[in-house]
């Protein structure tokens, strides 16, 4: 999708500002993502547990840190990065789930022996992930019961030290001084940090070409059908007429329920693994049991 893009439609996809939420293909991909690592967080434990290679994998796939890579971010990595960090300041403020789990081991010490000088994106990333890191003393401060669910089995917090000890398989050890760094301030929507089109498809070869040749297009398209389901809805969701905000509270719309989530699972009782996406998947799967008909959402 990215490589097909020219230079006009390279910018137009990156996020320009905290509160904008994009709606097409390219945010549904970052979401897939996005989602799979939450999910993959819970309980993560590092090099040993189950879904160690995914959680690398993704991660890597999406902010490569070997071989030679450009400068910046493209518009995917910039907007999962967009994700990634609002989610990490949650986890400093004692929020789940605990991305910062997962993270940790994945992207590793903060000091890395082939690491690249310039910018790239797996540079970015290790900064922002240390950057919000550096809160950890504050949020020891205040919910110290919260550490042991942010940490890894390879990864531990002196909180005495202010430092980040990663183990290794072997049993050798890695200490990451969170005083000591100097790390600048980062705007992901700053236009300077976006990568230019054509070094990052030069550079990256994970790019996939989604528009083939009109030789093989058709072939392409007849071979393999758009599925398009038929969502069906409850009678009185169809006969319902929605304007301007589905959710309205004090007269005003709501542009978003984070917070009023998080509070509405903790006192249900639930952990991090029950998501905002839950509902209308646990929802679509009980209802035909249960006799009811199946709701899309």
């Amino acid at each position: 999708m990215l490589k097909a893009l020219d230079d006009r439609s390279w910018e137009y996809f990156y996020q320009k500002e905290a509160k904008e939420h994009p709606y097409d293909l390219l945010e549904e991909f970052v979401d897939m993502v996005f989602e799979a690592m939450c999910a993959m967080a819970y309980r993560f434990q590092g090099f040993d547990d189950t879904f160690w290679m995914a959680a690398h994998e993704a991660v890597d796939d999406a902010f490569p840190s070997i071989g030679e890579e450009c400068d910046g971010l493209n518009p995917f990595q910039q907007r999962l990065l967009v994700k990634i960090v609002d989610k990490l300041r949650d986890n400093m403020r004692g929020f789940y789930p605990a991305l910062v789990r997962l993270l940790l081991p994945v992207v590793g010490p903060y000091e890395r022996n082939a690491k690249q000088p310039n910018p790239t994106a797996a540079n970015i990333l290790r900064d922002a992930l240390y950057t919000e890191l550096k809160s950890l003393a504050q949020l020891h401060a205040k919910k110290p019961e919260k550490i042991p669910d942010y940490m890894p089995a390879n990864v531990s917090y002196d909180a005495v030290a202010n430092t980040l000890t990663h183990t290794y398989r072997g049993g050798t050890q890695a200490v990451t001084d969170l005083n000591s760094l100097q790390l600048l301030a980062i705007d992901l929507f700053d236009p300077a940090i976006r990568s230019k089109r054509e070094e990052a498809v030069r550079a990256c070869g994970r790019f996939r070409d989604l528009w083939p040749s009109d030789s093989s297009k058709s072939a392409t398209t007849s071979s393999r059908p758009k599925y398009r389901p038929t969502v069906r809805l409850l009678p009185r969701l169809r006969r319902g007429v929605f304007e301007g905000p589905l959710i309205v509270m004090r007269s005003k719309g709501v542009s978003s329920v984070k917070n009023a989530w998080h509070v509405a699972r903790e006192a249900a009782g639930l952990d991090e693994r029950v998501t905002s996406y839950s509902l209308p998947s646990h929802r679509s799967a009980l209802a035909p049991k249960a006799g009811r008909e199946r709701v899309g959402c």
